[in-house]
């Protein structure tokens, strides 16, 4: 932009801005070096580091209470259904719902050996016979079914942590947590 007078025009119409405008953090509204006080590198690493921690925090509340509290009836059939998936690659029971949690949930369950009795699984669309699978489930099992319940919630507490690592990547996950790994 030309200015009338050359440079000491130009000098006088910045003398003029930082005496009529002050911008905080500033001298004059001129900037001296550093870092800016707008956009600091301590205050995003704390911030991240207190959206990390709060996730820690609320894995770390899942989990217990997956140890803690027993499976409702729900997840009586869930657990077998998933089992089954993963089994005979068949997707008969639960069909109501999609299967990917229930896969999740599975395979911890196969890989430590869960014991499965199909006696009473019946494959016609008419009858849900997800109860019935879930009951020989607990007996076949008895009291390790609560152990592979819990197991099977832990391989499930990254669903909810997901959606809040998704929303914030951009802030977060490629400000904090990446450059920490470099």
């Amino acid at each position: 932009m030309y200015l009338p007078g050359g440079d000491a025009g130009r000098v006088q119409a910045c003398r003029r801005f930082t005496t009529t405008y002050r911008r905080p953090g500033t001298l004059n509204g001129i900037r001296r070096g550093g870092p800016s006080p707008y956009r600091s590198q301590p205050r995003r690493a704390a911030r991240g580091a207190c959206v990390v921690l709060s996730l820690l925090v609320h894995a770390g509340l899942l989990a217990w209470s997956a140890y803690r509290h027993s499976p409702v009836i729900a997840e009586i059939g869930h657990l077998p259904a998933g089992l089954s998936h993963l089994e005979h690659g068949r997707f008969d029971l639960y069909r109501v719902n999609p299967p990917l949690v229930r896969l999740v949930a599975a395979v911890p369950a196969r890989i430590v050996g869960a014991a499965t009795d199909w006696s009473r699984y019946d494959p016609n669309p008419r009858r849900r016979s997800e109860l019935p699978v879930g009951q020989d489930f607990l007996r076949a099992n008895g009291r390790r079914s609560f152990r592979l319940f819990t197991l099977g919630r832990w391989a499930c507490i990254p669903f909810p942590l997901l959606p809040t690592a998704h929303a914030g990547r951009s802030r977060w996950l490629l400000n904090v947590c990446l450059p920490c790994s470099v």
